[in-house]
């Protein structure tokens, strides 16, 4: 695919570095001597570069070439060092960096670059995950995650939940904004994943009201509550249902002799075992949604020639299951690794 001009590197960095100049600084102007702008686009270089920490970006930074490439292509005056760099962000509101996201979506877009990402037709996989990105048991701040030992330590923390639009087929991926996990200034309530998920869910509707949406995510978001949220946010669902967190669910299809199924063999041999029941009740009790269940066993031969399961998961999701679909559907659950391997990135 040819890439047009508005997605070129060019228009790109300089989509982020007008938001970056356009954060206030309520630092002393006196006292100022690397704007944030300089700050957050050094940031943005060293992911850009894939310099593993922040140390080894400033280390080629002594290379003459490498410092005149950084301030040509990056449009930086002043290159902060690593204490600098860390300061100055430290201090941003990572809710700026919200319409860099939302711009580089709505270019993606308007290239329709986003068109082989489509799992079913409008609808797209966005699953979400957490991540701890700090971690600590001697600093701390008033919104660190905490956690308590038996040896009387405490630990702190902060954590992320990612999520993007991700496909089966496609090696790419598409991060969106990520939710923060941290405690609120003042509340005793600790923050969670599930709460995180439930703020992501509604900004995602409001930033963007027609994009149609297949949330995913493991087994934790597999419950009623986030389900219905999902569902009220006019998306669809494909959660992973471990059978040790739904034993209702699964003492219920167990009363059936067999469920739909469908199988096939791949180039390698192996055998690809699909299992399916629409409208399942979740859970017991009369206000117990109804989900459709799906699950892959996969089976193949060891080196001494038996027969042995190789992969097996389970979902539920709201989209109706057929032999038509079946297959999308797996192939579309078992991808949810990429919000793991590939939309996280190590913090400097």
């Amino acid at each position: 695919m040819k890439i047009k001009k508005h997605l070129n590197f060019s228009n790109l960095r300089q989509q982020a570095s007008e938001i970056f100049r356009g954060i206030t600084d309520g630092r002393q102007k006196r006292k100022i001597s690397i704007s944030i702008h300089d700050a957050m686009m050094s940031g943005l270089a060293c992911m850009y570069f894939q310099d593993p920490s922040l140390l080894q970006f400033q280390k080629r930074l002594e290379e003459e070439q490498h410092e005149n490439n950084l301030k040509t292509l990056f449009d930086i005056e002043n290159i902060p060092k690593e204490t600098q760099m860390r300061e100055i962000i430290d201090g941003v509101d990572s809710d700026h960096l919200k319409h860099i996201f939302k711009n580089y979506y709505l270019l993606l877009q308007r290239n329709k670059t986003l068109e082989p990402f489509q799992i079913f037709d409008g609808l797209y996989y966005f699953p979400i995950d957490g991540s701890e990105f700090f971690s600590s048991k001697e600093i701390s701040c008033s919104q660190c995650l905490t956690k308590e030992h038996k040896a009387g330590e405490t630990t702190h923390s902060h954590a992320v939940l990612q999520g993007g639009i991700m496909h089966p087929d496609c090696s790419e991926i598409i991060p969106f904004m990520p939710e923060q996990i941290a405690n609120i200034d003042g509340s005793s309530k600790q923050d969670c994943e599930m709460n995180a998920g439930k703020r992501l869910i509604k900004k995602l509707r409001q930033a963007f009201p027609k994009l149609g949406l297949i949330i995913g995510g493991d087994s934790l978001f597999s419950r009623q509550p986030i389900i219905t949220d999902v569902l009220n946010h006019k998306m669809h669902y494909l959660f992973t249902a471990q059978p040790t967190d739904h034993t209702y669910m699964m003492e219920w299809l167990s009363a059936y002799p067999s469920l739909n199924s469908h199988e096939w063999i791949d180039d390698k041999g192996r055998i690809h075992h699909y299992e399916w029941m629409n409208q399942v009740p979740l859970r017991g009790g009369k206000d117990s949604i109804m989900v459709n269940y799906l699950r892959c066993t996969l089976i193949g031969t060891n080196k001494k020639g038996k027969e042995e399961t190789l992969y097996k998961n389970s979902w539920v999701t709201d989209i109706s299951i057929s032999s038509k679909n079946i297959h999308t559907l797996v192939k579309t659950g078992r991808c949810r690794w990429k919000v793991e391997n590939e939309c996280f990135i190590a913090v400097p």
